[in-house]
């Protein structure tokens, strides 16, 4: 049984790998075959089997083949087993980001259902009332797009008076917050001006002063907030963008 000698195909049957990923495993000399027979075939004593399993588990645990073969040249208990609490570590981070990314697709995926209008019909003006709501600050455009918060949660704009604008990452109200922390800020409660604009952000500025215009006989704070629903995460064409403008209305 020792004696045993296996072709390259043989042994791909034997652990369910492609040729081309042996013939791989050679050129990056991570598993070679013990000798190449007089036409140039690669050939595999039994023993080799050994060490290729130990190759497929360090793989399917997730070790990259430059690390499987760092490992290799230095097995023994020892190392396997430190190895083993490094890796277990590592695995305990992706499972904390992968849960973290489940979570941000989550409040997404509500957040577009619960805002993006169903029909026409509901893309009219209107006067709603909110509770405190909660959002990170994040600043000027300058500082957006280096703020991780900008990438993982809907995008809301402060514009005042004069135009200027500050960017938020929205989290919504304290019922839909999973903790309150002290670095938040709040989008006070009460009564607000609401308008769909439709279309890039270019003219939004140019949209709220037409809606304070035709609202002047209602008494407007001088500022606005913005919430991007449909936005360029989520659609390619400007023109197909979602924005709802709330203008609060004094106490």
């Amino acid at each position: 049984m020792e004696d045993k000698i296996y072709s390259i195909g043989e042994m791909s049957k034997l652990f369910n790998l492609s040729v081309q990923t042996l013939r791989y495993y050679d050129k990056i000399n991570l598993f070679v075959p013990e000798y190449r027979d007089s036409n140039g075939y690669r050939k595999y004593r039994f023993e080799q089997i050994y060490k290729l399993a130990a190759i497929c588990h360090m793989k399917k645990i997730g070790y990259p083949l430059k690390r499987i073969a760092e490992i290799m040249n230095s097995r023994n208990v020892d190392t396997s087993q430190s190895e083993m609490k490094n890796r277990l570590h590592y695995v305990a981070q992706e499972i904390k980001y992968l849960q973290n990314t489940e979570e941000v697709l989550n409040r997404k995926i509500a957040f577009i259902d619960r805002e993006v209008p169903n029909s026409n019909s509901q893309l009219g003006d209107s006067i709603q009332d909110y509770q405190t709501r909660y959002y990170i600050p994040i600043g000027t455009e300058e500082t957006l797009y280096k703020d991780k918060s900008f990438y993982l949660n809907p995008t809301i704009v402060f514009y005042n008076d004069k135009g200027d604008r500050k960017f938020g990452a929205y989290l919504g109200t304290a019922k839909e917050l999973k903790s309150k922390d002290e670095s938040l800020n709040s989008i006070r409660s009460g009564k607000y001006l609401c308008v769909w604009h439709k279309g890039g952000y270019d003219t939004i500025w140019q949209h709220v002063l037409e809606i304070r215009r035709k609202y002047r006989n209602l008494k407007l704070e001088n500022w606005s907030v913005h919430f991007n629903i449909v936005d360029q995460f989520i659609e390619k064409n400007p023109d197909h963008y979602l924005t709802k403008l709330q203008i609060p209305i004094k106490k």
